[in-house]
């Protein structure tokens, strides 16, 4: 996979009403990428914004209770935590694809294989539609519920 780095504006997110977005993290990444087994592009975002949740969409947090609302006692579940409970309830699909997000009826994966990140239906894992970089299925998810943003490319 090619290796292209986004500038994540987090101000962006700041008329988010009831919408979480989590604080970066400024951990040694090379030993992210090592110990994660996550795509660049995923981990780099991650580390930005370390989890987020607004409207309907939730995408996974590095760190356990990274990003929770007070209000109801709810936290974005971290990406480990959730990869390990749904290869536990699906075997078949171990090493084939990482949960990367929910919503209220998809689930967000990325597939080892294909090197793609899609939008798949949460109880038969069927294929809605299929990104080739996180950032570009990150837009779209945000597009599809009214707050369309844009990302640039870092040099």
């Amino acid at each position: 996979m090619e290796r292209t780095k986004y500038k994540i504006d987090k101000s962006l997110f700041s008329s988010l009403m009831g919408g979480l977005v989590g604080n970066s993290l400024n951990p040694d990444m090379d030993l992210i990428y090592q110990i994660a087994e996550l795509p660049f592009d995923l981990t780099d975002f991650l580390c930005e914004i370390n989890g987020f949740a607004y409207n309907g969409i939730e995408i996974f947090s590095l760190t356990p209770d990274a990003l929770c609302s007070d209000d109801i006692f709810y936290c974005v579940p971290d990406i480990f935590t959730f990869r390990d409970s749904f290869e536990k309830r699906r075997l078949a699909v171990k090493d084939i694809f990482l949960p990367v997000g929910k919503g209220d009826e998809d689930i967000y994966l990325y597939n080892y294989s294909t090197e793609k990140y899609s939008i798949n239906d949460r109880i038969d894992l069927m294929e809605y539609e299929s990104f080739n970089d996180f950032i570009g299925m990150f837009e779209h998810l945000l597009a599809e519920r009214g707050f369309p943003v844009s990302f640039e490319i870092k040099n």
